[in-house]
């Protein structure tokens, strides 16, 4: 089940931020930095523990979907994950997972999570239209 990161440090560039995360999903909240509460983006990461990827949209620049690469899985010296682009988005396995991982009667999250998954069927309709 998901479960939100409380006292999350705002990004770089300032904007106040949600994580959420079980042993499947790093969902990341963006929230506009002029009107408290709207959404400017997130990132859905998926697969932590396999074959990374995530799905990012941001307000004012859309979808991007990537693969992420850990670099040398060396233990001994930390290194910055790499997002490669990667046009292939299992969908059906991504939105089912997440359905099944949110829980519907958290009031607090609720709107937040599901705003995400309104996101990625936008992603699946569109990529269904090109």
């Amino acid at each position: 089940m998901l479960k939100e990161i409380k006292n999350v440090t705002p990004t770089g560039s300032g904007r106040v931020r949600q994580w959420y995360t079980d042993e499947y999903f790093d969902v990341y909240i963006w929230y506009d930095d002029r009107v408290e509460k709207i959404i400017y983006g997130f990132q859905l990461c998926y697969d932590t523990y396999g074959d990374e990827q995530s799905l990012t949209w941001k307000k004012d620049s859309g979808f991007t979907h990537s693969v992420i690469d850990n670099g040398d899985e060396s233990y001994s010296m930390s290194k910055a994950q790499i997002m490669i682009p990667d046009g292939i988005f299992p969908y059906r396995k991504v939105i089912d997972e997440f359905l099944n991982r949110i829980d519907i009667n958290d009031r607090v999250n609720k709107d937040v999570l599901i705003f995400v998954y309104d996101k990625m069927l936008e992603y699946v309709n569109a990529l269904e239209k090109a």
